[in-house]
């Protein structure tokens, strides 16, 4: 299953082909002081979480 940005995933089948390519404008991205773009991947994503705690 291929979910794109907490999207509707599609399912995806043996010999199929996924293209991805660089977009026509650039993406600009806030950053934080103090704060890795990994850092806030992380803390959203929750990688790293334990338990089933959600204090979003």
């Amino acid at each position: 299953v291929l979910t794109i940005d907490g999207q509707d995933g599609a399912a995806l089948l043996p010999g199929d082909r996924l293209v991805v390519s660089r977009a026509p404008v650039p993406l600009c991205l806030v950053r934080f002081p103090g704060q890795t773009f990994f850092d806030t991947l992380r803390r959203k994503l929750r990688w790293g979480d334990v338990g089933e705690s959600d204090d979003r």
